[in-house]
Order: structure tokens, then sequence, then C-alpha cells
């Protein structure tokens, strides 16, 4: 019986439901697992104890083709590794080659840091920023990573070595474009953020921050500067009253809720068919093979 640990960071939703499926399937294996939020560990400032586990696991969204911040600062507090199997799995809008180096950086480190890191892994979830996906994809793209979170448990536990591989081009451009939306993206973004008058105090963004980065001064909200990016403020504001001053184009109109569409039956799950075409005509192979 192995004693898995696995911190996990969820902006929407979709690692979130991804890690709670993971878990279900390592614990019907007899595994003992615990998962702990990246957010909660970093706010608890607990001292993190790695040895009495056999596999280490992080997990998280995608942002701008690389890692969010708070991956890194809870890596940061990680001991010497000393050989430890570690497992990633990230969720993202597209399994599309520059997303294979969303790892890229966080992978080196924790190598140099002595963790043996054998398996990287990508399931495509619906997007939650920019452009929004028919809700029949997003409960096909849900359906079919069931199946892919089962075929993960399996290969994490039989140790299966599974990276991801690019051209040097590839692996600069995504690494390029991460530190652009870390530095640059996030901080206009954050900027521009207003609340409009359904505002009612509620504070509910100022507790659901991951990175506490909103605070109330005279019963407004003030949003800081170490932004993710993560669009929980925006989607999760019972009012609606979070919105953008420049960048409103990249919140959806409807905002995203996974578990709003994903119980609701009248909503179907085949958007997409062998005779797709156009950019979602990628996705078939993918949603038809568990392995992948």
């Amino acid at each position: 019986m192995k004693s898995i640990l696995i911190y996990y960071f969820s902006g929407t939703g979709n690692t979130k439901e991804i890690s709670r499926l993971l878990v279900e399937e390592l614990e019907s294996e007899g595994c003992t697992v615990k998962l702990y939020t990246m957010e909660d560990q970093l706010k608890s400032q607990k001292e993190i104890n790695l040895e009495v586990y056999d596999l280490i696991g992080l997990a998280y969204p995608i942002y701008g083709f690389g890692t969010p911040g708070i991956v890194s600062r809870i890596v940061e507090g990680f001991p010497e590794g000393g050989g430890k199997n570690l497992f990633i799995y990230k969720t993202g809008a597209d399994f599309i080659s520059i997303n294979h180096n969303a790892s890229t950086e966080l992978i080196e480190v924790l190598e140099k840091r002595g963790y043996n890191v054998f398996y990287d892994r990508i399931i495509a979830m619906a997007s939650n920023w920019l452009v929004a996906y028919d809700d029949r994809l997003v409960k096909q793209l849900y359906n079919s990573a069931i199946g892919k979170v089962k075929h993960m448990s399996r290969e994490i536990l039989n140790l299966k070595r599974r990276r991801y591989k690019t051209g040097h081009f590839l692996k600069k451009l995504s690494m390029g474009i991460s530190h652009l939306e870390k530095t640059y993206g996030s901080s206009y973004f954050v900027k521009s953020l207003r609340t409009n008058q359904k505002c009612n105090h509620c504070e509910i963004c100022v507790k659901r921050c991951p990175n506490q980065n909103i605070l109330f001064v005279n019963e407004n909200p003030v949003f800081g500067d170490n932004c993710l990016w993560c669009m929980r403020c925006v989607y999760t504001c019972p009012q609606k009253a979070i919105f953008s001053k420049g960048m409103n184009f990249s919140i959806l109109k409807n905002g995203y809720d996974l578990k709003r569409i994903v119980e609701n039956e009248d909503i179907g799950s085949d958007y997409i068919t062998e005779e797709t075409g156009g950019y979602f005509k990628h996705f078939y192979n993918y949603l038809s093979d568990e392995s992948l």
C-alpha cells in the first residue's frame, strides 16, 4: 500500500475536479492519499514533511503555456529530494505541443533538488479564459478525463516514465510567453480590475483569492500586485460585480462553472465527432484514446 501526498492549485475548478477523481482511483487501489491545496499550505506555513510518503504529486492549471507562480512558491519549501519519486499532472485548454513545456522549468528545479520527476501529463479541460467552449465540449472533455484519470492512476502506481519532449525553439517560445504572462500580463490585468454597483461588500473575493491579493478598504475591494490571473474572484463573485476595464475580452461572458455544466443532464456530450472540422478536429483522437 502506497502513501501519496498531492498538492494542487485550482483557479476555477478544473484541476480540483481532476485531483478529486485521481484520489478516488488511487484509494480504490488501496493507497493512502493526502490531498492539500497549495494556498492552504502557504497560509499555514507548516513545515513540509515529505519523507513519510512514497510518492509526491503536484497538480495545477497551465497559465500562459507555463506554471503558475504559486507552484514555485510551494516547491521552494520542499526539502532535498533524495531521489523521491514525484509526478506532475496539469489541466489545460488544449494538449498541443506548446503546452508540453509548461513544467519544463519546474522539473529542472525539482531535479536539481534531488527529485525523480518520472511523470508529467496534461489533461485537457475546458477553457476558462478568452475563448468559451461549447457546453457540450466542456462535458465531453470532462467525460474523457474520467477515463484518462483511471489510466493515469495505473501509470503512476507502476512508476511508468512519461515525459514530454519538444524542440528547442518551441521550448524557448513557451517559456518566453509564460514569463510575459507572469510579469506583464497578470500585472496589467489586476490593475484593470474594477467593481460595479452590484458589489454588496460580501468580501467573498477576499476569502477566495489564492494569493491573498484582495483587501477591503473603506468597504471597497482593492486588488494588489500579486495576481495569478486565475479568474477565481471574477467567476465566483455571486453578484457578478468584478470586471476588467481594458481586458474584459479575456473574461468569459457567462463565466465558468464546470459543476453546473457537468450536472446538467440537458447538455449533451457529442460536440466532437469523426465529421468535426476546423480547429477542434484535432481533439477527436485525444477524446477517443485514454492513453493520450
